[in-house]
């Protein structure tokens, strides 16, 4: 991916998030989806499961925001008071390490939201790690979750940069 590329990717995601006088809005098609998931399992009860891990979801996206604003608040006092640079060291390394593992808590819960959607549970991996792994082993594994959703899944290329993947 080129630079050009990863600066249009970014600017989209930026455009679904808005900062309002009441706080930030998030919006965009996974929340509708979510959305949809939530009513059908209220009315329902239809995608109980998948409507749990989006909530988890959630929480992950959130809990990295806040590790995001910690990040920033803490370098911006360690840049005005420069004594607390051998504090801030080992709190932004943890803070770095957690952020990580709200993604890849994202990215498994995704998984399992695909497994249990595709009604063929336990064809299909629920780590995100074994179904990219999955969807390379046999051409007939992206028939099984959609040649559309098989794309999606393996354009996170990004995610064996990981070491801990």
């Amino acid at each position: 991916m080129k630079l050009t590329d990863d600066i249009a990717l970014l600017k989209k995601a930026c455009s679904l998030i808005k900062s309002e006088i009441d706080g930030v809005l998030w919006k965009g098609i996974f929340i509708s989806l979510s959305s949809y998931f939530h009513i059908a399992a209220i009315r329902d009860g239809k995608y109980q499961i998948q409507n749990i891990l989006f909530r988890y979801i959630i929480q992950d996206i959130w809990n990295i925001g806040t590790i995001i604003h910690r990040l920033a608040w803490f370098r911006e006092k360690t840049i005005k008071d420069k004594s607390i640079l051998d504090i801030w060291l080992p709190y932004a390394s943890v803070d770095i390490e957690h952020f990580h593992t709200e993604l890849r808590s994202i990215m498994d819960y995704s998984a399992e939201i695909i497994a249990h959607a595709s009604n063929r549970e336990g064809q299909i991996p629920t780590s995100f790690r074994k179904l990219i792994h999955w969807l390379s082993k046999n051409s007939s594994n992206r028939t099984r979750i959609g040649e559309d959703l098989a794309s999606v899944v393996e354009s996170a290329d990004w995610f064996f940069y990981f070491s801990w993947c």
